[in-house]
């Protein structure tokens, strides 16, 4: 054999020998990198199994979220209806507060006017209280001749006749008197009519002053005019004239005065007449 076939043959063991040699090489690598991938696949499926378990409990937890979220959200929307009640009725109380605080100014102010009142009222009740006091008095002496009446009578009727003589004698006087008490009540009210001087001389010549009446007590007989004592100095004493500027009804004498009004019994009212609010008071008659 020639030394070039021995070189090729040589050349084809070695080669052949490589080819071995990188095969078994090769066959034991996949089986390595076979295992690798089985582990690998093993890993990734544990992986892909935990990244499902994740995902769904992160699922779970979202839709947690939500609910907790929406409950959230309804409870927001809840405060928020309670807050806008709360300020409506916020708003109601302050209108309330002020609506209070005008109605307290109010009554404050009405206070301060009551107070005057009744003022003015315990200064007319004072008066009044006088004239209750000094009606009672008037009373118990009425009440006292009334009982020495009695006790007349009880004495008159031991002696019958006599009574009767006497009871006649002055029931004759009575109606006298009554009779000559009305002729000159009647004189009296022709002469102030007719005679104006006459009303200056009774009035002992008082300055002209003219008013209404505004008051009347009949059980009391007496009478509030709407002169005081800032009305031309009216005072107690005075005597004015009643009437309605047609017909004389009698006299008024003034025993209190206040600033802007006056009070008084009343006189010598002509029979029949009737002395009402609204009368004229004047100190001279053709006022």
């Amino acid at each position: 054999m020639s030394p070039i076939g021995r070189v090729f043959i040589i050349l084809n063991l070695v080669l052949a020998a490589v080819f071995l040699a990188f095969s078994a090489f090769y066959l034991q690598n996949h089986t390595t990198y076979l295992g690798q991938l089985n582990t690998a696949k093993n890993a990734l499926s544990a992986a892909n199994d935990k990244y499902e378990q994740d995902t769904s409990a992160l699922k779970t937890e979202l839709d947690s979220s939500k609910n907790d979220l929406q409950v959230s959200n309804a409870n927001l929307k809840s405060k928020g209806t309670t807050l806008a009640s709360a300020e409506e009725e916020n708003t109601n109380l302050k209108k309330r507060l002020d609506d209070l605080q005008a109605r307290i100014a109010n009554i404050e102010g009405n206070t301060t006017k009551m107070a005057g009142t009744i003022d003015n009222q315990n200064t007319r009740l004072s008066d009044l209280t006088e004239k209750w006091v000094a009606a009672t008095q008037a009373r118990d002496v009425a009440l006292k001749a009334q009982n020495a009446a009695v006790d007349g009578q009880a004495i008159a009727e031991r002696d019958l006749n006599m009574s009767k003589r006497r009871n006649a004698a002055l029931t004759a006087e009575i109606n006298e008197k009554t009779e000559a008490n009305g002729k000159l009540r009647t004189e009296i009210s022709v002469i102030i009519s007719e005679i104006p001087a006459a009303r200056a001389i009774a009035t002992r010549a008082l300055p002209s002053v003219s008013g209404k009446v505004t008051a009347v007590n009949s059980s009391l007989k007496t009478i509030t005019i709407s002169l005081g004592a800032n009305q031309a100095g009216v005072s107690r004493g005075w005597r004015f004239a009643l009437h309605n500027d047609k017909t004389y009804k009698g006299e008024l004498w003034i025993t209190h005065v206040a600033d802007n009004m006056a009070f008084g019994r009343i006189e010598n009212v002509v029979p029949g007449a009737e002395i009402v609010v609204g009368d004229r008071a004047s100190t001279r008659l053709n006022d």
